[in-house]
């Protein structure tokens, strides 16, 4: 364990929003972010192509919403540039789409207590009502509160994940090239929880950390079967950054997966009578072999772009809007 930062006491929770030409979201998202009282402040990053999230948000009448207009595009950036804006000592993060429980930055206060060795906290996502058979919607139900300082069975979502200052700063914050709007599309969550567990910080899953997950994609226009190809190729990527960064267990937990989605892919393909679900270990695969190309900067384990300097998305375009002024 790395010699941690001293602090005397837990700072209040930043609650961080980020979206894109998703109005038709923002307003339930933050009617239930609103209602945690523990919150000192809820901060909407939004690049969006239209003015309508601005409009809305701006009708909200809550002194503890700041919105910040960026004209960049990537989730990643949009996360590093709140938490640049952010006063408080915990990061609360949340997607869009999400509908956070009343409870949610109290049981995050509690997750971390007084141990200065969390990091990161992580919480159930819950499918909100959905056809399954229809619509897949990203879901993770703990059953029970887990402490872990190994990387085995390292994975997060960022629809609900709690970050230290401390331990953010540390490892890096986002990196910028994975996640939606990046040269990557995924993996940025599952990635930062690794940097943060390999700067020298815990991890807690906190069951009753949870929200609502709306994000409902359909397999037949597609949407649902792209989703899940980007989650495994991003799966591979923050793998192959794991083994080119030292990290022994990279490689048995890429074998392992393997092993597994073949073993699921062999039994769906004899249930159904035709060849299916391959997609999961072929994307994994080529997750893994695009994660062998990028350079990689030493110290933060974040990717570098291809002229060997790192993704500068920390707010070189930030557009401050009326009623957020940032001196």
């Amino acid at each position: 364990m790395k010699n941690l930062p001293r602090e005397t006491h837990l700072s209040p929770v930043t609650a961080i929003i980020c979206t894109r030409d998703r109005p038709q979201n923002i307003l339930r998202c933050l009617d239930a972010v609103i209602a945690c009282p523990e919150l000192i402040e809820i901060i909407v990053v939004d690049q969006s192509a239209s003015d309508e999230t601005e409009r809305l948000v701006s009708g909200v009448h809550d002194i503890r919403v700041r919105y910040r207009r960026d004209t960049g595009l990537g989730v990643s950036r949009a996360r590093n540039i709140a938490a640049i804006m952010a006063h408080g000592d915990l990061l609360a993060f949340t997607d869009d789409d999400c509908a956070v429980s009343i409870d949610w930055a109290r049981s995050a206060i509690a997750a971390f207590g007084d141990d200065l060795t969390v990091g990161i906290a992580t919480g159930a996502v819950l499918a909100a009502a959905h056809n399954a058979s229809e619509e897949f919607i990203p879901s993770y139900a703990p059953r029970r509160r887990r402490q872990q300082t190994n990387l085995r069975n390292a994975r997060a979502l960022g629809a609900n994940m709690v970050v230290r200052r401390a331990a953010f700063d540390a490892a890096g914050g986002f990196d910028e090239s994975l996640g939606e709007g990046g040269r990557f599309h995924a993996g940025e969550d599952t990635d930062l929880l690794v940097r943060v567990i390999r700067a020298g910080f815990e991890a807690v899953t906190e069951p009753s950390m949870a929200v609502c997950h709306w994000g409902a994609r359909n397999y037949a226009d597609g949407s649902a079967s792209r989703l899940l190809r980007r989650y495994n190729h991003g799966e591979g990527l923050v793998l192959a950054k794991r083994s080119r960064t030292g990290d022994k267990l990279a490689l048995p937990v890429l074998a392992t997966a393997i092993a597994s989605r073949a073993v699921s892919a062999v039994l769906a393909s004899i249930r159904k009578g035709r060849i299916t679900d391959v997609n999961r270990t072929v994307y994994l695969i080529r997750g893994f072999v695009a994660g062998l190309r990028p350079p990689i900067d030493p110290v933060t384990h974040t990717f570098l772009a291809t002229d060997g300097h790192a993704v500068e998305a920390s707010g070189a375009d930030e557009v401050p809007i009326a009623r957020e002024s940032e001196a």
